[in-house]
């Protein structure tokens, strides 16, 4: 038989944004910078429960990865993905990662049937470095959010 059932249930949105330069290959935290990082995201990912997440990669560029969604899973898979390779400009723009976070959400709130408004937009940056490249200055951008 099947059965159909519609719940609603409370969340925010999160956008994670992760630096992938080649400087979180340092292995002063062991194995690497981006392990440690990807395996403290897969846990924060692993205690949300009914809040929507999305993931930005940046290094000397930012990119939308995933967008907000609340299939866990697929964003465990993305995060599972990261590497330092995914982009090949050096640097670190941080100011960019997180416009690109606020635009994400923007878009989403734009475009959502239900009449939910969120509470809540949250992003959480994981980086080891100093803005070095990219447009936007990220303190402009935090503003901006």
């Amino acid at each position: 038989g099947q059965e159909r059932r519609e719940e609603r249930s409370e969340g925010i949105d999160i956008m994670l944004a992760i630096d992938v330069s080649s400087s979180m290959t340092q292995t002063d935290l062991a194995p690497n910078r981006l392990v440690v990082a990807r395996r403290v995201a897969e846990s924060f990912v692993n205690g949300r429960r009914n809040d929507r997440i999305g993931l930005v990669v940046f290094a000397g560029e930012a990119f939308s990865l995933c967008p907000l969604t609340t299939d866990h899973a697929v964003v465990r898979q993305y995060l599972g993905s990261l590497n330092d390779r995914m982009i090949n400009t050096s640097g670190t723009a941080i100011g960019d990662a997180l416009a690109r976070c606020i635009n994400r959400m923007r878009e989403s709130a734009l475009t959502r049937q239900d009449s939910v408004r969120q509470a809540s937009n949250v992003v959480i940056l994981l980086s080891d470095g100093d803005n070095t490249a990219g447009n936007l200055d990220p303190v402009t951008a935090a503003r901006l959010a």
